[in-house]
Order: C-alpha cells, then sequence, then structure tokens
C-alpha cells in the first residue's frame, strides 16, 4: 500500500477515535456538515491555550446546517446551529434554540452540557448547574471524566465561595514551601488530564482574570512539578496563574522553594555519588591488595612445592 495512503488511514482513524460531535468540550470538534471547528494540537499533556474559533465564516456554516437539516430532518443538524450560535456569543438565539430541542428531542446530552455552557457564559449559574448535572447524569464519562470539577466550580459561585483547590479539585497540593501530595504519580496523571480539559475548555472563551481558572492553572503547575516534567512547562504554568489573577507573592515564594529543593537534591545527590566513588575506589584498592597478597603467597608456594620436588627427587 502507499504510503501516503497508509497515513491517511491512520490519521482518520485516530482523529474518528477523538472526535466531538455537536459539544463544545473535546479534543476535537468536527459538525455534523463535517467542517472541523477545532483541533487540540498541544495535546492533554501540553500547556492549555484554548482555542481560536475565528477561522471560520459562521454565517454560511449556519445555512448549510439548515439546510441539511431541512433535508433529512435530522436533529444532529439543528444541534450544531446552536454551537456555532455560542461561538458567535449569540446565547439568547443559542438558548432559545436548544429549548427547542429539549421540547421535541429531550435528554440529549449535547442539549444539557450546551445549555450548561452558555447558562455560565451569560452569568446564570444556577441554570448552569442544573444543566451541567443534567449532562452528567446522561453521559458521566463526558470530557475525560471532568465534569465533576465544572458542577464543583458552579456549586461555588451558586454558593458564593471563594474559589481553592480543595473546593474545586476535592485536594491540595500544600501550602508550605514546595508541592507536596498523597497521590499517587497514576492518580496525579488523570488529574492532569482533566484540569487540562477543564481549562482548555474554559481559557477558549475567559481571556480575563479569573479565580477558577488561576486556580486550575496552579495546580496544574503543581502537578506537573511533581509528575517531573521539563521545569519550563511548570513554569510557564505558574505564570499563567498569576495572569489569571493567583497571588504572585505565594507563587514566587514556590517557585523560590523548588529551586532551592531542586539545589539541595542535587548536593545530596552529588554526596551520595562522591560516597560512592569513594567506597568503589577503597573497594578497588581492597581487591588490589588482596590479589597482590594472593599473588606473593602463590609465589611462596611454588618455590616450596620446588625445593620440596627436588628434595625428594634426590
Amino acid at each position: 500500500m502507499n504510503k501516503a495512503i497508509f497515513k491517511f488511514f491512520i490519521f482518520i482513524f485516530i482523529f474518528q477515535a477523538q472526535l466531538s460531535y455537536g459539544c463544545l468540550n473535546g479534543e476535537t470538534l468536527v459538525l455534523k456538515n463535517g467542517v472541523l471547528i477545532y483541533h487540540d494540537e498541544n495535546g492533554e499533556n501540553g500547556i492549555p491555550i484554548g482555542r481560536d474559533f475565528n477561522k471560520h465564516d459562521f454565517e454560511a456554516i449556519i445555512k448549510d446546517l439548515r439546510k441539511f437539516y431541512k433535508e433529512t430532518n435530522d436533529i444532529g443538524y439543528l444541534s450544531d446551529v446552536g454551537v456555532v450560535l455560542i461561538l458567535q456569543k449569540k446565547y439568547k438565539e443559542a438558548i432559545q434554540l436548544y429549548n427547542e430541542i429539549e421540547k421535541t428531542n429531550p435528554n440529549r446530552y449535547s442539549t444539557a452540557s450546551n445549555l450548561g455552557t452558555i447558562y455560565e457564559l451569560t452569568g446564570d449559574n444556577v441554570n448552569a448547574l442544573k444543566w451541567i448535572e443534567k449532562s452528567l447524569k446522561i453521559n458521566k464519562d463526558s470530557h475525560k471524566h471532568s465534569e465533576w470539577i465544572h458542577v464543583n466550580i458552579l456549586k461555588a459561585k451558586v454558593k458564593g465561595l471563594i474559589f481553592s483547590s480543595q473546593i474545586i479539585i476535592n485536594t491540595d497540593f500544600s501550602f508550605e514551601s514546595f508541592p507536596k501530595t498523597t497521590l499517587t504519580k497514576e492518580e496525579l496523571g488523570f488529574l492532569r488530564v482533566e484540569i487540562y480539559f477543564q481549562l482548555n475548555e474554559r481559557i477558549s472563551f475567559i481571556k480575563e482574570k479569573d479565580k477558577s481558572i488561576a486556580v486550575l492553572l496552579f495546580d496544574l503547575a503543581n502537578i506537573d512539578y511533581l509528575l517531573g516534567k521539563k521545569s519550563s512547562q511548570y513554569k510557564e504554568l505558574y505564570k499563567m496563574a498569576v495572569d489569571y489573577g493567583f497571588d504572585k507573592k505565594f507563587v514566587e515564594d514556590r517557585l523560590k522553594a523548588i529551586e532551592k529543593h531542586e539545589l539541595a537534591n542535587k548536593d545530596i545527590e552529588k554526596d551520595v555519588s562522591d560516597e560512592k566513588n569513594i567506597s568503589n575506589s577503597k573497594k578497588t584498592k581492597s581487591e588490589s591488595t588482596s590479589y597482590i597478597i594472593y599473588l606473593l603467597l602463590s609465589i611462596v608456594l611454588l618455590i616450596i612445592l620446588y625445593f620440596l620436588f627436588k628434595k625428594f627427587k634426590k
């Protein structure tokens, strides 16, 4: 098979596995008519930068979707009109459309999820929480199992709570000098994916300072440090956290503590290495001494045997 064709089929396979139809949360969003709205280039192990939705002729896309809906009566086309309306920030029209879809085609996941997103963007957190919780009942595994974080954020908003790691992700990474956790590496890895997913979505729509985003970025930086990722990555995440409103002094103190901790670890590693080298050197000297003694004893034994042999021969 031609290599180019083979690569194309591999791409299609991977692409189809990651598609998110009719819902704004996902690594990839392809509308029902085949239009690619976005694809997450960074991946869940990178830095969340949000998505650029401004490269499309949205009016032409809506026209196309309505045309297919009229021809097929497939509600998926109409639902995707709502997605485009959200991207155009035409929230009232989108709410009206999804409410109509809910009446005729109740309990669709994309309806509940997108209504939750719209209501949150318009500041109606009570309705946002209601619809996001409904979307979770319909599909609890959506968005890489991360929507529990979304629910926690909305509950905090409704109750007027101050955002913190404990409130948003049910854990924290210590308020002492450098990050600490009781989570395993595997648990940290899963949590990182979930936080990344939520951040990539929120950053796409919210560019100004936002405390929930700031806390999530701070937590993601802590996780990356604990997972041993490149310092450039977790430092960039700490910086982003400050840009979104996290306490600058606290972040600066944490980075200093991390640097001090890393230097201390390097000194310990150097001391251990030096001790190991000294031990190896002593071992080598001991082995050399033993070898010389063995050699001398062997020579003496050979001389004795030689004289005994001569004496016996006589």
